[in-house]
């Protein structure tokens, strides 16, 4: 596992071009320690979303609807009804490192520094933004990286990672325990990018999703904050708010919205941001749904952290099938 989190002042704009990177752009995952930095200075197969046979989250047609808010294995609707990790971790990292003007080192339990330390391609910064990237290197279970990652609901599932992968633990039932885990210490805008693990033995009946979150918190029975999904053949890719109770949800974009024409395949650049109100995701670098939270009514969540998330809606499947190779998340600073 490659990490790193960088933290500079808020004064300066940050580019969030891991965001809008093409796989040719982002360098694939290699081995590496964690290490954190501080500086000075739409829809299913058939057409719905989250479904087997056309509707959204559920394995026969169910929909994630903003009324009703339970889950079910026939008609689910996640509905209207409900509602950051310790700067320790990472190292050299090949996707958004961090080179500070002097000091800093890299090591194996992560270290800290007021002068940055050096990574193998990533990020820069003079007054610049915190970041954080890794690539999966550990097998932990659940995604720890020294602490850098964080997960407290105890209704929904956990992330593990091995191999350079990190994946979901969800049985795939039709439930809607996605799995999550999310960092700490972020400003309330925000970006994260990944590269897809989508493996060749992927079963095509399967349904399976990657998710970017944003601005997300938890507690034990309250997950909260925006899902930025992409359903495993690029059908949908739909923005959705977490009320907070299991199973309460509410489309930010419309049910089975957002479409990858070209599919998605192993190695493609997922990413998603948030700047006040507007969420916006795309797939190497060509943007996939934007969407305005307030839109909707209801809860507007302003603060919250980046992480990530998975969703499996059924099929055969096995550990890793569908998941993240590497992450990067970064503050947008005004």
């Amino acid at each position: 596992m490659r990490s790193r989190l960088c933290l500079f002042g808020w004064g300066s704009a940050v580019a969030a071009a891991a965001c809008a990177s093409s796989p040719a752009t982002l360098p694939e995952a290699s081995a590496g320690a964690a290490a954190i930095t501080s500086g000075a200075g739409g829809a299913s197969p058939n057409g719905g979303g989250k479904s087997d046979t056309g509707g959204s989250k559920s394995d026969t047609g169910g929909s994630k609807s903003d009324t009703g808010g339970s889950q079910s294995d026939t008609s689910g609707g996640k509905g209207d009804t409900g509602g950051s990790q310790n700067d320790t971790g990472g190292s050299k990292s090949d996707i958004g490192g961090s080179s500070g003007a002097g000091g800093g080192g890299t090591s194996n339990g992560g270290s800290k520094s007021s002068g940055g330390a050096g990574g193998s391609g990533g990020t820069s910064g003079s007054a610049g933004a915190i970041s954080y990237s890794t690539t999966f290197d550990l097998t932990e279970s659940p995604i720890s990286e020294n602490g850098a990652w964080k997960h407290v609901g105890v209704d929904w599932t956990l992330v593990n990672t091995s191999a350079g992968n990190a994946y979901g633990t969800q049985q795939g039932t039709g439930a809607y325990d996605d799995s999550y885990a999310y960092l700490s210490g972020f400003p309330p805008d925000q970006s994260a990018s990944a590269v897809v693990r989508k493996d060749p033995a992927f079963a095509t009946t399967s349904t399976r999703e990657i998710e970017i979150l944003l601005r997300w918190s938890d507690s034990a029975h309250d997950a909260h904050g925006y899902e930025c999904n992409l359903a495993h053949d690029g059908a949908y890719a739909e923005i959705v708010r977490w009320n907070g109770a299991l199973s309460s949800y509410t489309y930010v974009s419309g049910q089975g919205s957002g479409r990858s024409n070209a599919g998605v395949h192993d190695g493609d650049v997922f990413s998603a941001e948030i700047r006040g109100n507007i969420i916006t995701t795309r797939l190497n670098g060509v943007t996939l749904n934007t969407a305005d939270v307030s839109a909707i009514g209801g809860a507007v969540w302003k603060t919250g952290n980046p992480g990530i998330g998975f969703w499996k809606g059924g099929g055969a499947s096995f550990a890793g099938d569908y998941g993240f190779k590497s992450y990067v998340a970064t503050a947008i600073t005004p």
